[in-house]
């Protein structure tokens, strides 16, 4: 199951401006005070575990980061997010802050950090098949291509 999440616009500072070739999958939002350009893309599976891929375009610089989040039960706080992708290669982030949120009667163990263009094109070229934040385990295998598709289209993203 894909879900595409909309951007929270707390204020009237974000507008929506959706111009990529991979509509609707992405949403492109542009901050009114400085300009910059945040292009995300998320999935969930089966268990509502899910992950999202975001760039941030500014005058000076392009950002990646990935936000992964998995069901959990009872609250933990550690380090470390670990992926397994589809062409059998591992991806670590040992020192990776983790953190819990609680959402209508539910956990999520929650990890956001910073990725390089080269790490995202990891990412592009195989999907996740498997992935562990801190203590808990999950599985992207039956959307592990579209995983690699939402990547391509971000990094291809302006």
């Amino acid at each position: 199951m894909f879900v595409c999440f909309q951007t929270d616009a707390r204020s009237n500072e974000l507008r929506s401006d959706s111009t990529t070739d991979c509509d609707p999958e992405l949403t492109r939002t542009v901050d009114d005070f400085d300009g910059e350009i945040r292009i995300l893309a998320s999935i969930r599976n089966y268990n509502w575990d899910g992950i999202s891929f975001l760039k941030y375009i500014s005058k000076k610089s392009t950002r990646y980061y990935l936000k992964v989040e998995i069901k959990s039960y009872g609250i933990h706080f550690g380090n470390g997010v670990f992926f397994i992708l589809s062409n059998g290669k591992r991806f670590s982030k040992p020192n990776v802050k983790v953190e819990t949120d609680y959402d209508d009667g539910d956990y999520f163990t929650t990890a956001f950090f910073q990725l390089t263009q080269q790490e995202m094109l990891l990412f592009s070229n195989s999907g996740i098949d498997k992935y562990k934040v801190y203590i808990h385990t999950g599985n992207f295998t039956l959307q592990s291509e579209k995983i690699s598709e939402l990547e391509t289209c971000i990094l291809k993203a302006k």
